[in-house]
């Protein structure tokens, strides 16, 4: 019954492009972030913390409730 539910839900994913959100939805942020760090790479002085906390910014704030949300819309 349990393989049964699980083929299920596969075949659920197949057709859906939620998977699509879960590939750009990450990618997003880190390009957002790193584009931020180089346009005020002379204010940042701590070169690969100021970059972290820059991705880390775009991620939590913005886009990580987005995931949350298609995560849990979708279960």
């Amino acid at each position: 019954m349990f393989f049964r539910t699980l083929q299920a839900e596969r075949m659920k994913l197949y057709h859906s492009p939620v998977w699509l959100a879960f590939l750009i939805l990450p990618i997003l942020p880190a390009v957002m972030g790193t584009f931020n760090y180089l346009q005020n790479v002379d204010i940042l002085q701590d070169q690969w913390y100021s970059l972290w906390t820059q991705h880390t910014l775009f991620t939590c704030y913005f886009f990580l409730p987005a995931i949350i949300g298609v995560y849990c819309s979708y279960l």
